[in-house]
């Protein structure tokens, strides 16, 4: 081994023969080394063309099959959106004959539509084509424990959302569009669906994806689970396609065998002793490497212009933007909405085409997207706001703004609007419209409350019993139907800031005392008690009387209306430092913790559903709220002690209260 090593350490002491023999010891091994190295390159660049290019194809099959999937969701939730829109238009009524052509010719632009139906109080009773689909008529969403809560959901949030897939009543598989109905004064009409066969467009895709010797299936990020069946996908290549779905998150997968390897590449491996063969070879795949990586550059190539293609044509408004002020990518219809040509935004940040009350608003919705994006990868937010617009007054939009893109330096944000200010402009119209009918209404009201009150008096003739009852019962309705009237006005001023107030200094205790006489009759009607512990001294606060005795009366009658029989309803003060409380508590069955952020929204009630034994317009907490902080005063709501509910409001006393009301005693009331 000494010798050997020697040897190589100086070649030139060998003889001819010994360094022929030295370099038959060094050089094949060195040739077979280098060869099977080159070999090897080879080989795997090869394998990896075939790869990226079999990628490529997959990739190009599935976003074919998410189009035609994306298009049969997206055709239920048109058809959804127009029976909404019909629904809206005629008020809630539905026309079965004129009705029916429409959705004829709607089915047939959507290969997979099941059926549509209409579920007006949650309950079918009108679905199209009523063939093949005869068990889901009259079907009562409450009574099926497995769609319920996605309807529920759907209704409490008024978000549109897929449903499914789930086991239909009428049979099969089904994927089911739903939207909620709300109509003039945020009433709730029903829910309309449209349902997706399945079992038939599963079907669709799984053909078209074996044909491409494909596997595929549909991942729901949401609920964790495959939806074509459980096993996933099989195969080396796998390609994923997220598929824009209202209210789901779904991945479409795809997965497909990698090919063996090529028998030329087996041979060039173990081949790379006969060098011109191998040089030969290797020659040929480079060039057949440069062409299949020319080839995918050019498919690369034309999927970025099919993309800018659309982006341009696209009729919303869209932009594409790099760290909040390089411009990269706006489509027509974005210079169009604002009035601006692409060059005049260069250097403008996107808060910039924001109005200025706007802005800050803006830069909290960006930031959020920014948290969210780190945290969870959430990066899309959707909101309505003003936009600045040189050729445009009141432009209103619904913005989607999200991040698409980040590196270290880079983050791209799209930006895509959508022009609202007709629909705005529609609801001042209809809020307009409501007051307008509510003003005609009360003129005619008055004159036929005061003629039934003129004959409930008896001031002309008696009436036998049977009459007497009708009368009472049709002024009792007509005081339902001014009282309505009266909410609504009430709060078409206090949100149009129309609503006149007169502060002056008055006697609080007396007002109080004032409420009480007047619910009194009221009260008799429940059988209810009305207690109220009135203090010695005068405490005066600087409201509009009218307004304070307004909202007293309306706690009070709501305390006697959900109190039992035989109960109490105490009115009470406390008074600390320069604050009054007012506290109106009953003995009723309280108001869950889920229930209390609806107290004081508009038309707004805890049971609200189409059963519910108290009656209502879900406006009278909502109007006491707006009254109370229009004179410089807060309202809410506490559990009672030993059940029932208590509802406060809070004034400032215009004097600065003695030394016995400071200390929390006011006419027997000891503040706790």
């Amino acid at each position: 081994m000494f010798q050997l090593l020697s040897r190589l350490c100086n070649p030139l002491s060998l003889s001819p023969l010994g360094r022929v023999r030295l370099l038959g010891w060094i050089l094949p091994p060195a040739l077979l080394i280098a060869l099977l190295a080159l070999s090897e390159l080879a080989v795997r660049a090869e394998f990896q063309s075939d790869r990226q290019t079999r990628l490529l194809a997959i990739n190009q099959d599935l976003a074919s099959l998410a189009s035609l999937l994306t298009y049969e969701l997206h055709a239920a939730q048109y058809f959804t959106l127009g029976l909404k829109a019909y629904l809206e238009t005629n008020d809630g009524h539905v026309d079965e004959k004129a009705l029916a052509p429409w959705l004829t010719e709607l089915q047939e632009r959507g290969a997979h539509i099941r059926n549509i139906a209409l579920a007006p109080d949650n309950r079918i009773s009108y679905i199209y084509p009523l063939e093949g689909n005869e068990a889901a008529l009259g079907l009562y969403y409450p009574d099926v424990p497995a769609q319920w809560p996605g309807v529920k959901a759907v209704i409490e949030t008024r978000q549109p959302k897929l449903i499914g897939p789930f086991q239909l009543r009428q049979g099969g598989l089904g994927l089911v569009y739903r939207e909620a109905i709300f109509l003039h004064e945020n009433q709730y009409w029903g829910v309309v669906s449209t349902a997706i066969n399945a079992d038939s467009l599963f079907a669709a895709l799984l053909e078209r994806a074996g044909r491409n010797g494909m596997s595929i299936n549909i991942y729901d990020r949401e609920q964790a689970q495959w939806l074509m069946g459980n096993d996933g996908v099989s195969g080396d290549l796998q390609e994923v396609i997220a598929i824009p779905v209202v209210g789901r998150q779904w991945d479409l997968v795809a997965g497909a065998d990698m090919m063996q390897m090529p028998l030329r590449l087996t041979l060039v491996r173990w081949g790379g002793w006969l060098l011109a063969l191998f040089s030969a070879y290797l020659l040929l795949q480079f060039i057949r490497s440069l062409s299949a990586r020319m080839q995918a550059n050019r498919a690369l190539e034309d999927s970025q212009k099919r993309f800018k293609r659309v982006f341009s044509a696209s009729p919303q408004a869209m932009a594409l933007i790099e760290n909040d002020a390089l411009w990269l990518e706006v489509n027509p219809s974005f210079c169009a909405l604002l009035g601006l040509q692409p060059d005049e935004l260069q250097g403008k940040k996107i808060v910039d085409l924001f109005d200025s009350a706007e802005q800050e608003r803006v830069l909290a919705a960006m930031q959020e997207i920014d948290n969210s994006f780190v945290i969870n990868n959430a990066h899309f937010k959707q909101f309505e706001a003003h936009l600045a617009s040189p050729v445009t007054d009141n432009l209103m939009g619904l913005v989607s703004l999200g991040i698409c893109y980040r590196t270290a330096k880079k983050t791209h944000w799209t930006l895509q609007i959508i022009d609202i200010s007709e629909r705005i402009r529609l609801d001042n119209l209809k809020r307009d419209f409501v007051s307008m009918v509510s003003h005609e209404l009360r003129t005619p009201l008055t004159s036929i409350l005061g003629g039934l009150k003129l004959l409930a008096s008896g001031s002309f003739s008696e009436f036998d019993e049977n009459a007497t009852k009708i009368i009472n019962i049709a002024l009792q309705n007509g005081e339902r139907l001014s009282l309505l009237i009266n909410d609504l006005l009430d709060m078409e001023k206090l949100v149009a800031g129309k609503m006149q107030f007169q502060l002056q200094e008055h006697n609080l205790v007396a007002l109080l005392k004032q409420s009480l006489e007047s619910i009194e009759p009221y009260a008799a009607e429940y059988q209810v008690r009305l207690v109220f512990d009135a203090p010695e001294k005068e405490l005066r606060v600087k409201v509009d009387d009218s307004r304070l005795l307004q909202v007293v009366a309306n706690l009070l009658s709501n305390a006697v209306k959900f109190s039992p029989p035989n109960a109490e309803v105490s009115l009470s003060i406390e008074v600390v430092n320069t604050q009054v409380k007012v506290i109106v508590c009953d003995q009723g069955e309280g108001i869950a913790p889920a229930d209390q952020s609806k107290l004081f929204k508009r038309f707004s009630q805890v049971d609200s559903s189409s059963t519910r034994k108290k009656g209502g317009t879900g406006l009278g907490l909502a109007i006491s709220k707006e009254l109370i902080e229009m004179m410089e005063g807060s309202i809410g709501y506490q559990p009672a002690p030993g059940g029932g509910a208590c509802f406060y409001f809070e004034l400032t006393l215009v004097d600065e209260p003695n030394k016995d009301i400071a200390s929390g005693e006011v006419g027997g009331v000891q503040r706790e």
